[in-house]
């Protein structure tokens, strides 16, 4: 019988050694499955970060009560108090803007996530998640790295069909 040179020779699948655990068929809905996780994380840590934005807070409304009602003055070379209250309600109000602007951004890449768009926002967003939010926003951030980094789930976000790992089985042979 001729052998064609060019074509793959098949061989049979070796059955797994005495004692190890059964191979374990692969799941086609792997990546769907933990992309619709990550995007609930992405909900939660935003949803946690727009919580956390609303301490600075606190500050606005300290910075307003001197400004409304200064406390007097016992020495002529302090400064005013108005003044102190503009400083505390700018601060507080620029920083509890700035964390709400995170949590959307955190909440709206979720969102992305779980339609399979805008891929290079969502990485951005786990990086800055990696960055500043200690250490909820690390472990998400790195997930997301994880998983979104994987070519089947780039062909996910580029519109195509899910690529599955599967090896075609030989001439006449079928997996079962």
């Amino acid at each position: 019988m001729y052998q064609d040179p060019y074509q793959p020779q098949y061989q049979q699948p070796q059955p797994p050694p005495y004692g190890a655990p059964p191979p374990t068929p692969f799941n086609a809905n792997k990546d769907v499955e933990q992309l619709r996780m990550l995007s609930i994380g992405h909900y939660v840590l935003g949803g946690m970060t727009a919580l956390f934005g609303l301490f600075p807070l606190i500050y606005v409304f300290i910075g307003v009560a001197f400004i409304v009602s200064p406390p007097p003055s016992s020495r002529p070379g302090d400064p005013p108090p108005a003044a102190i209250g503009w400083i505390f309600t700018i601060i507080g109000t620029v920083i509890s803007l700035a964390i709400w602007a995170m949590a959307l951004g955190t909440i709206y890449a979720g969102r992305q996530i779980a339609k399979f768009q805008k891929h290079t926002f969502c990485l951005v967003m786990a990086a800055v998640n990696c960055m500043l939010f200690m250490p909820f926003g690390t472990i998400l951030g790195v997930f997301t790295f994880i998983v979104l980094l994987r070519d089947s789930v780039k062909q996910l976000f580029n519109g195509g069909a899910p690529v599955y790992p599967v090896a075609s089985p030989p001439p006449g042979q079928i997996y079962r």
